[in-house]
Order: C-alpha cells, then structure tokens, then sequence
C-alpha cells in the first residue's frame, strides 16, 4: 500500500516535469530570446531532459535550433557603387575620390587654357589690326612728305620767281612796295636777292623799315649752329 501511494506522487512529478519541458521548448520557438531568463528554468530543463525519454531528449536540439539566428551578426550595408574601369584596378575608394578629383581639375584647367587660346587669339587679330593700321599711317605719312616737299619747292619756285621781278625793278619803285610790305615776307625776298641789287633797294627805303629789316638779316645770318662755333663763342 505504502508503494502504491508513492506511485502516483511520482507520476505527478514526472508529469510536472515534462510540462515544464514542453514550455521550455515552445517558449525557444516563440521567444529567440527565451534562453536568457532566469538559471533556475535552464535547471528545470536540464532536469527534464535527464528523466524524459530519449526520443524527448533527441527532439531537444533539433527544437532549439532556431535560436541561432538571434545571434547572428547583421550583414554590412551595401558598398557604393564604383566605376567599373576603376575596380577592375582595384582600387580602393580613397584612391578612387583622388583620381576623379584629378580629373576635375584637369577639365577645370583645360578649360582655362581654352580660354587662353581664345584671348591670345584675339590679341593677336587686335595686333594684326595695328599693324594694319601702322602700315597705313606711314603711308599716309609718306604722301604728307611728298606734298610738303612739293609745296615747298613751289614756294620756293615762286619766291625765285619774286626776286627777280623785284631785282630786275628799278630802286626806287621795289623800295616803295618793300615799305609797306610784312617784314617776313620781306625777309624772305632779302635773303634771296643778291646784295649788289639788294643796296640800292634799301637806300631808297624809309629809314624805319630799313632799319628792322636790317636787323632781321643779321639775326637770321647770326644764329648759331648747333654745336658750332658760334655757339662756343656765345657761351663764353
């Protein structure tokens, strides 16, 4: 009677026990982390895997296994992307930022260097152009010359021209146009006349405008000549 009454306490326990397994194992299904609660239910299904059956022991592990992938590491993010001719060089992204930063600044100085040809290029059409207009000038200035020269051998034609009228005219009457006639021009026709037929001329003249005009002759005939003697003789 005393073993009967042991029996089923025994029973009980051991249906305690297995409970307790059973809701081990849902709780490792459910719950990834159920395996980290208190030490006292790790005993408990310590336990209960000890007095269980082997087929209970055996399904143990295969039902834990879904526990594993709550440890598992999360995966690294993505890479970004590359380009493929720079990869294939292996590379690595530092590498890869330098190179196309080089490549930036070399389009940023090619560009500039655009830029330089095409200033260049209108500095040297602004340079064609002045020499153009230097070529024209010095022609120009070449037809300037020729007109004066040919002016002043007209002039000079036709200051020969005066004096010998005036030589060729009697004392008294080229004496009276030379006394109302303006001192430069008079100056000129004096210094080309010769002075044998100049005298008389001026002998006739009043005394006022001979005077002057015989001043004019000497300071025209007196003028130093640059780095002459003249000029020496004045100095000292």
């Amino acid at each position: 009677m005393k073993y009967l009454r042991i029996l089923p306490i025994t029973i009980f326990a051991a249906a305690l026990l297995l409970t307790v397994k059973l809701n081990s194992i849902w709780g490792v299904i459910t719950d990834p982390y159920y395996g980290r609660q208190a030490p006292a239910v790790a005993v408990a299904s310590a336990i209960a895997q000890q007095e269980s059956p082997p087929a209970d022991s055996q399904q143990a592990p295969a039902a834990s296994a879904p526990a594993a992938p709550a440890t598992a590491p999360s995966s690294p993010p993505p890479l970004a992307p590359v380009d493929p001719g720079l990869s294939a060089l292996n590379l690595t992204q530092t590498e890869i930022d330098t190179l196309q930063q080089l490549a930036a600044r070399r389009e940023e100085l090619e560009q500039r260097e655009r830029q330089i040809d095409r200033r260049q290029d209108l500095l040297s059409a602004a340079e064609t152009r002045i020499d153009r207009k230097i070529v024209e000038l010095k022609e120009l200035q070449g037809v300037i010359d020729g007109l004066l020269v040919k002016h002043d051998e007209q002039q000079l034609r036709e200051l020969r021209r005066a004096v010998k009228t005036y030589e060729s005219m009697k004392p008294k009457d080229a004496a009276a146009i030379f006394n109302t006639m303006e001192m430069a021009t008079l100056l000129s026709i004096a210094e080309q006349m010769r002075e044998a037929k100049l005298a008389p001329v001026m002998a006739n003249m009043t005394v006022e405008k001979a005077n002057e005009l015989t001043v004019k002759l000497l300071d025209g005939r007196n003028l130093p000549e640059p780095g002459g003697s003249n000029g020496q003789n004045a100095a000292n």
